[in-house]
C-alpha cells in the first residue's frame, strides 16, 4: 500500500486509478492518509496507539519513553494532547473515541 499512496502512485489516468483506489479503501479506508488530510506519519503513530491500546495497554501509562518499533511513541503522544487544538476535527475524533470514558459517581 505504501507505494500506491504518492501523488500519481495509482498511475496518471485518474479513471484507471478508481478501481484500485476502491480496491484498497475496501482494505482499509485509511489506505491513504492523505485524503484524511494527515500525514502517513501521523497514521502510523494513530495504529500504534490503537495496537497498544488493543493489546491492554493504559492510555496513562503510554509516556514519554514508551517506545513502539523503535521510534518513542509515549513522547509523540504526549505532543498530541498538548496540540489536540491544532489537529483536524477527524483527528481529534479518533483520538477522543480512545479516551477511556470516566466513571460516572
Amino acid at each position: 500500500m505504501a507505494d500506491q499512496r504518492p501523488p500519481g502512485g495509482l498511475g496518471k489516468d485518474p479513471v484507471r486509478a478508481e478501481r484500485p483506489a476502491k480496491a484498497l479503501a475496501a482494505i482499509d479506508e485509511d489506505w491513504n492518509p492523505a485524503v484524511w488530510g494527515w500525514t502517513m506519519d501521523w497514521q502510523r503513530h494513530y495504529a500504534y496507539l490503537t495496537q497498544l491500546l488493543d493489546e491492554g495497554a493504559r492510555l496513562t501509562a503510554i509516556t514519554p519513553g514508551v517506545t513502539r518499533r523503535g521510534e518513542d511513541f509515549g513522547r509523540r503522544l504526549a505532543t498530541q494532547r498538548h496540540d489536540f487544538r491544532r489537529l483536524s476535527e477527524e483527528q481529534q475524533r479518533r483520538l477522543a473515541a480512545r479516551r477511556p470514558s470516566r466513571p460516572h459517581g
